[in-house]
């Protein structure tokens, strides 16, 4: 977020993450920046309102029960030529959540199928994958 604010200061930011430590680390390092609003995740679907150009979704899939469901409301939400930057790590257990990674093909043919990729999460790669998408 720091480098995007240095690149593009006139957007605004909507920050979502869990009430923990480092969300509340980033409250407090963005607290003078009017243009950067921020959201705790309090159930499965992230708290989100509008409709965005730029939605960035890193080392979050991974972790949750239902991926899937996270990336239908974040298409469902950005706008028509928006872009979606994620990842997607392909590797169950530890703090990988195994329901997670048996989903991992689906919400994979979601973007597929629902948005433009400029380059996708490999389906087949061994570890962390990247995608851009663009709807």
């Amino acid at each position: 977020t720091n480098w995007l604010i240095g690149q593009f200061p006139g957007w605004n930011y909507h920050l979502i993450d869990l009430d923990c430590p480092t969300f509340k680390f980033s409250r407090w390092r963005f607290k003078n920046h009017r243009n950067v609003n921020f959201s705790a995740v309090k159930s499965l679907k992230p708290p989100l309102t509008g409709k965005y150009d730029v939605i960035v979704c890193k080392q979050v899939l991974e972790h949750t029960p239902n991926p899937y469901t996270i990336c239908r409301e974040m298409v469902k939400h950005l706008n028509p030529g928006g872009w979606l930057f994620t990842d997607f790590i392909n590797s169950p257990g530890q703090e990988n959540l195994n329901s997670s990674y048996q989903k991992r093909a689906k919400t994979l043919a979601y973007f597929a199928n629902n948005l433009r990729p400029v380059f996708k999460v490999n389906l087949k790669g061994k570890t962390e994958g990247y995608g851009l998408y663009l709807k």
